[in-house]
């Protein structure tokens, strides 16, 4: 039977962020709850959203593998105390960090064929107990994988 390890894609996206100098003292979680605290962030959450497995992405070896297309939602928290403006630029140089750490290894380890990036989603606000602000940025990572049974 095809199998693919989807945690180990994961896993493999999280050693390419802790492994990199520029996101040094950022937290990385796989899966975890959306709910930090300011002392864990700059925070990093990596979701797999959803898996689909395109007719045009299969080949005539289709009964012996399937090519899959992977949609990770890669969330990046920052907070500041000071400002809403200061919580927005911190969140800024953390998205580029981590885009820049996954431009860097499109095959995320050899665990998928390839991989590139998509937009997403870019909330900030108040702290709901007014003890800061955070903003919040979501990369869109879709990546190509490979189930077989040879």
């Amino acid at each position: 039977m095809a199998r693919f390890d989807y945690y180990a894609v994961e896993a493999q996206i999280k050693t390419i962020l802790e492994a990199d100098s520029n996101l040094t003292g950022t937290t990385v979680s796989i899966e975890g709850e959306l709910l930090f605290s300011a002392e864990q962030t700059p925070w990093v959450g990596i979701y797999l959203e959803r898996r689909e497995a395109p007719a045009s992405l299969q080949t005539l070896a289709a009964g012996q593998r399937t090519n899959f297309l992977l949609r990770f939602s890669i969330w990046c928290w920052s907070f500041s105390l000071e400002s809403i403006t200061k919580a927005i630029q911190l969140r800024d140089d953390l998205v580029g960090k981590v885009e820049i750490s996954l431009m860097a290894d499109r095959t995320l380890g050899a665990t998928v064929r390839k991989s590139w990036l998509e937009g997403g989603e870019m909330p900030s606000g108040r702290m709901p107990d007014n003890t800061g602000f955070v903003s919040g940025a979501e990369i869109i990572l879709v990546a190509e994988g490979v189930a077989s049974t040879v």
